[in-house]
């Protein structure tokens, strides 16, 4: 765009500005009338809706083709896209709960963005008389002087901004705490002002050092990453690159170094919705690529490795499944972890961590894949603080696609699923595994429960692939499984996945699922776990994948 356009649009927004200052300034010892959004700490003032329609509704008296993006817009659920028109992006009063208190630190910020680059923002506490302001290529200004970052590169030295946010969520409160838990012991210091708009605003100002935070939107950054870049600042995602404009998650720095340090002193798990959205479109795309290899080569004759042992192998189409997966998330999330069971046969432990974390098994029952017997699948999951976030099974060969979100339920190729309501063992349909371990010990416990369970349970079923035995207990097809030597990639999906159709996972002990011990139970309820536990031989498998 033209430097004329430019400053044509900066003119009109700063007196629309200024108007929506003056609202904000005699409303600010008022008594409010509030509105809760998402929360009871997330809230909305008459006054927010309307300086956001004074903004609108002015810029759209001279440019009626333009866009906006706005928080109160945007509250009633309406999904925020950014194309190349030309698009404001608004938030009316950021720091709205400080504004309801009548602490002196909110503020408007609006953002002009053509072909998805900012060319404008504009970030104004009325109360307290700052304005930051900037135009793409000319400089950051406050109150109409020029302004630099701090260029502070070291953390032990850096003054830090972030927020609690409005999300009380569990996971995302101990993800906050945990982050400032561990950077406070190395920063300078830390700071919080409740508005996301003005702590950017102060690392621009040179104030601040670097401002981080998940969960916040395009409408507390966009103003402020602008003026921060201005102010010759660096701006880049959490887990490094460029900011996603719609992810969620932003750092502001006053210099690449200081950014890095912190990325490398977090928990390298923060993840809002709107990442683990990104995940789940991304694994999807790659597991119908993965899926197409896999059903393109069912028929084949493969080339078979032999791993611990003549009934353990690997062909290469395993291999090269993992290696899409692997390359694939990496190339947009590069400080995600991995656990995968080629990566994991040349003998080196699987560690998990808090970080972000895809355990992968590209191809779940090779034996039968090598055989062309069509019950093999992809399981793939992904851990965040060991939590799972993700779960996707898929048997390409039948059609057979199994997947779950934290929260979200459980679905079988789109349709939503429920284990079965059975609390009976003997009427159980029971799913067992023989494993690929001939070791004396082992199958002596695998004989003693089959000769158990074939006169207890109604039927036993065994598909050659811990993964798919328990989605089908996911599905209701099935009541319960068990697996005694198993990985975490056999079952980190599927269990999951169990676990969101409403069943439950232990220790086929009875005790609590650990994820590492190679052991497990699925079951739909909790009373035929207990009565397959009870009838069970134990048995330990050793190493533990952990070790």
């Amino acid at each position: 765009m033209s430097n004329s356009e430019l400053n044509e649009y900066y003119e009109l927004i700063s007196q629309l500005i200024d108007e929506a200052g003056k609202i904000i300034e005699s409303r600010n010892s008022e008594r409010k009338t509030i509105e809760q959004k998402s929360s009871d700490i997330d809230l909305v003032t008459e006054t927010d809706q309307q300086v956001e329609k004074l903004l609108i509704d002015g810029i759209k008296a001279k440019y009626p083709n333009h866009k906006f993006i706005g928080e109160e817009d945007s509250s009633s659920g309406k999904r925020a896209v950014l194309t190349d028109d030309p698009t404001w992006i608004i938030d009316p009063v950021d720091g709205t709960m400080n504004f309801v208190h009548s602490f002196p630190h909110s503020a408007i910020s609006v953002a002009c963005v053509v072909e998805k680059q900012a060319v404008i923002g504009i970030i104004y506490n009325p109360v307290l008389g700052q304005k930051f302001t900037a135009r793409r290529g000319q400089g950051a200004f406050y109150n109409d002087q020029q302004i630099k970052v701090s260029g502070e590169k070291n953390l032990s030295n850096a003054l830090l901004v972030t927020e609690f946010g409005t999300s009380r969520e569990e996971e995302k409160t101990k993800v906050v705490l945990e982050n400032i838990t561990k950077l406070v012991k190395i920063a300078h210091g830390f700071r919080s002002l409740g508005s996301a708009a003005l702590n950017i605003a102060t690392v621009a100002l040179g104030g601040a050092d670097l401002y981080y935070e998940y969960g916040i939107h395009i409408w507390d950054f966009m103003a402020g990453m602008l003026i921060v870049n201005e102010a010759g600042g660096y701006c880049c995602d959490p887990a490094g690159g460029e900011v996603d404009l719609m992810s969620r998650r932003v750092i502001c720095a006053s210099s690449k170094e200081l950014a890095d340090e912190v990325k490398q002193n977090d928990s390298k798990a923060q993840m809002s919705d709107m990442n683990i959205d990104d995940c789940y479109e991304l694994v999807m795309k790659l597991v119908d690529q993965a899926g197409e290899l896999v059903a393109s080569r069912n028929s084949e004759r493969k080339t078979v490795q032999i791993k611990s042992h003549p009934t353990d192998f690997v062909t290469e189409t395993d291999q090269q499944v993992e290696k899409l997966f692997v390359d694939g998330i990496r190339a947009k999330f590069p400080n995600h972890q991995f656990i995968g069971e080629e990566d994991m046969s040349d003998g080196k432990k699987a560690i998990l961590t808090n970080s972000p974390t895809w355990i992968i098994d590209p191809i779940d029952g090779t034996m039968n894949f090598v055989h062309s017997f069509p019950h093999s699948s992809i399981s793939i999951a992904l851990l965040v603080n060991k939590v799972t976030e993700i779960g996707i099974v898929y048997n390409p060969v039948l059609g057979q696609k199994f997947t779950a979100r934290r929260g979200q339920g459980a679905f079988y190729n789109g349709r939503q699923i429920h284990v079965s309501e059975e609390k009976d063992l003997t009427k159980a349909l029971i799913m067992v595994e023989f494993g690929t371990n001939r070791e004396s010990e082992k199958v002596k416990v695998i004989m003693e429960n089959l000769n158990k369970l074939v006169r207890k349970g109604h039927g036993l079923r065994c598909l050659g692939g811990a993964v798919l035995n328990i989605c089908y207990v996911a599905l209701g097809a099935a009541e319960c499984a068990y697996d005694f030597g198993a990985h975490a990639w056999d079952y980190a999906a599927s269990e999951f996945i169990v676990r969101e159709a409403g069943g439950i996972t232990i220790d086929p002990s009875g005790g609590d699922f650990d994820i590492m011990s190679r052991r497990l139970l699925t079951a739909n309820n909790i009373e035929m776990a207990r009565q397959l536990s009870a009838e069970l031989t134990q048995y330990y498998p050793s190493p533990r994948d952990d070790e």
